[in-house]
């Protein structure tokens, strides 16, 4: 009877295992929650493989449930750490940026940075990363966005679009001739005639410029991401 038992509990130990291999995620969670079943006294094994499985098949919210019940029973290290990156993957930012904001753990700080760039505190996260002595640092979307209303074109350089931002800044700097040559002659209606065309591409300057550096720092995030296997 009880080789019977512990048959049962290997095989579909085995079983559930060869099917997260396969990726065949939802097969494998019920398998491993009828090994949960029959083997409650142990269930701390069954828990990681459960989390990890929920975890690869990116349902993060379930996958944190048992990195947690882990963490409850063990502090297990393995466990915290995965726990703070599905949540992280749920986008749970604000939540995440409250646990870590004091942490001194290297791993952790980590999570924290690209928790609050992408949060859009790309100047905290800046800060987090130099202080890990890593090279990487954020560009600041509203000072490119500010620079461009002094000078059209400038934030889109800034952000590393040169093409646009010259073709922007020479289109500008068109428009403010004309407009200076239609004033000086007096030539008002015309003026008026061309203001809102010139507005209207003035304020799409100045959003580019806000893009194009969210945009780049999408790209860093996305990044560091694949460098430290944080997906």
């Amino acid at each position: 009877m009880v080789l019977n038992y512990l048959l049962i509990l290997i095989s579909t130990s085995n079983f559930a295992d060869s099917l997260l291999i396969k990726k065949n995620y939802n097969q494998a969670i019920i398998e491993y929650k009828r090994e949960l079943f029959y083997n409650k006294d142990d269930s701390l094994p069954v828990f990681k493989k459960l989390a990890d499985a929920y975890f690869l098949k990116k349902d993060y919210i379930k996958a944190s449930l048992y990195y947690s019940k882990i963490y409850s029973i063990t502090d297990d290290n393995y466990a915290i750490r995965n726990l703070y990156k599905a949540v992280y993957l749920n986008r749970q930012y604000s939540l995440l940026n409250s646990i870590l904001e004091n942490t001194i753990v290297r791993s952790d700080s980590m999570i924290l940075a690209l928790s609050l760039a992408r949060s859009g505190e790309f100047g905290k996260s800046s800060i987090i990363l130099n202080k890990l002595r890593y090279k990487y640092k954020f560009a600041n979307p509203y000072l490119n966005k500010n620079i461009s209303y002094l000078i059209p074109g400038s934030g889109q350089i800034a952000a590393g679009h040169w093409k646009d931002g010259i073709v922007a800044m020479t289109i500008n700097g068109l428009f403010l001739y004309y407009s200076y040559y239609l004033i000086k002659n007096r030539d008002i209606s015309s003026f008026i005639f061309i203001l809102p065309v010139f507005l209207k591409y003035y304020k799409g300057n100045v959003s580019a410029a806000w893009k194009f550096t969210i945009e780049n720092n999408n790209k860093l995030i996305d990044k560091i991401e694949k460098e430290f296997d944080i997906r």
